[in-house]
């Protein structure tokens, strides 16, 4: 959005000022890449390998890993990671 300041060119597309305050600080540190490459949240705390595996025990449902229901909960699932 050339010639608009930040503030304007949030308006346009929807977002907060400070999104696009902070889209603008990362493309003129790192060029359009840094924009590319931008991360939101906390960081993972499972590698690739047990994500794979997590996935894999995920698919296969809450029966095969001895659980009496097939009821997803955050309590199982953290005990799939564990």
């Amino acid at each position: 959005m050339a010639g608009k300041t930040p503030a304007e060119a949030a308006k346009a597309v929807g977002v907060a000022r400070q999104t696009a305050y902070t889209w603008k600080a990362r493309l003129d540190e790192g060029g359009i890449e840094a924009l590319r490459v931008m991360t939101t949240g906390r960081p993972a705390q499972l590698d690739v390998g047990q994500l794979k595996g997590l996935r894999v025990a995920l698919l296969q449902g809450p029966l095969a890993h001895g659980f009496g229901t097939e009821l997803r909960t955050l309590k199982r699932v953290r005990a799939l990671i564990e």
